[in-house]
């Protein structure tokens, strides 16, 4: 596997996989994207995405009918 390389700043596309593994911790996917994710939540980097990955990481959710109520 390789490693990650982030800029010190600036936008990151991420796609729909990346999210999808993040979100369910799959390995070792999670922890080699876990500096990106971390430099996205200090303010060093901003993540950004396509609508499609929202309709990708939503459909499993929906599907298991796994869905937040507020």
């Amino acid at each position: 596997m390789g490693t990650l390389i982030l800029p010190l700043s600036g936008r990151v596309y991420v796609d729909s996989n990346a999210v999808i593994y993040a979100i369910e911790r799959i390995e070792p996917y999670r922890s080699l994207s876990e500096p990106l994710w971390r430099a996205a939540y200090n303010g060093n980097i901003a993540i950004i995405t396509s609508e499609l990955t929202w309709l990708e990481t939503l459909m499993k959710p929906i599907r298991d009918q796994n869905i937040l109520h507020p």
